[in-house]
């Protein structure tokens, strides 16, 4: 979490209102719970956010998934990624691991 590193980090649940006020914010979190929506449900929510915080400025993105997502054919990682690679022009993918411990990874997306 940014706000460990000293960062002012403000989270939302869903993606904000146009008119959310960041304040004097370092870094937004916007958690979607869209863990189990179909790809194109997921793909939709996650260019909203995308968009919004595109808006407000961010230089970083870093879309974090949950081990849980069904790796199937079905399940929207895979739609999610690419959508977001699409949206931001991107060809550079970089994939690690997160807390092990606890089988979460997360997916780091950076505009070239």
């Amino acid at each position: 979490m940014p706000s460990r590193e000293g960062m002012r980090t403000i989270q939302t649940i869903g993606v904000p209102r146009v008119d959310f006020d960041l304040g004097d914010a370092n870094a937004l979190v916007v958690a979607l719970k869209s863990r189990t929506n179909p790809a194109s449900e997921a793909v939709a929510l996650s260019l909203q956010a995308l968009s919004f915080v595109k808006r407000a400025g961010t230089r970083q993105f870093l879309f974090k998934y949950c081990s849980t997502f069904e790796p199937s054919p079905a399940g929207n990682i895979g739609p999610v990624t690419e959508a977001l690679m699409r949206a931001l022009c991107t060809v550079c993918l970089c994939l690690c691991g997160s807390l092990e411990r606890l089988h979460h990874a997360q997916v780091v997306v950076r505009s070239m």
